[in-house]
């Protein structure tokens, strides 16, 4: 998993949690994601970040926006 500036596809460290490891097909579960104020800092400008997880082969399985309108002030 990765989380990544919108605007250029950097990597930036997050901590991410999972109720379960494996999510099998008609299973749920939950994901939490905590990422520190400076993640959305690029030259001075908040920026969106997307979380994206991929399959155990390699395709991406989904992407989740994280809005920059999100962070605490």
């Amino acid at each position: 998993m990765t989380t990544r500036d919108l605007t250029s596809y950097t990597k930036q460290p997050f901590a991410l949690r999972m109720t379960r490891s494996v999510i099998n097909p008609g299973q749920s579960g939950a994901i939490a994601v905590v990422a520190d104020k400076n993640a959305f800092e690029k030259d001075g400008q908040l920026v969106d970040l997307a979380l994206q997880i991929f399959r155990a082969d390699g395709n991406l399985q989904v992407m989740v926006k994280m809005d920059r309108t999100l962070v605490r002030q």
